[in-house]
């Protein structure tokens, strides 16, 4: 997003935290941590450090003339 244009964010949901074992089988690979087939141990992925990344680099300052917070990323 650029910084000329706003939206107004109300919240945001990633669909998984972990990849699990769904529908009968491991893909596709959707969570934020993946987590090993044999071993369960469990490793961040780059979409995690980037989430946490943009999460923190988002201003909530901004009011619009509903008296609702819109961010600028």
């Amino acid at each position: 997003m650029t910084p000329a244009r706003a939206a107004s964010v109300r919240g945001y949901l990633h669909w998984s935290l972990l990849d699990n074992y769904e529908w009968g089988h491991w893909g596709p690979t959707f969570g934020l941590v993946s987590v090993g087939r044999t071993t369960f141990e469990r490793s961040p992925k780059p979409s995690l450090e980037w989430l946490g990344t943009e999460s923190r680099s988002l201003s909530f300052n901004d009011v619009d003339s509903g008296g609702r917070r819109s961010c600028r990323g």
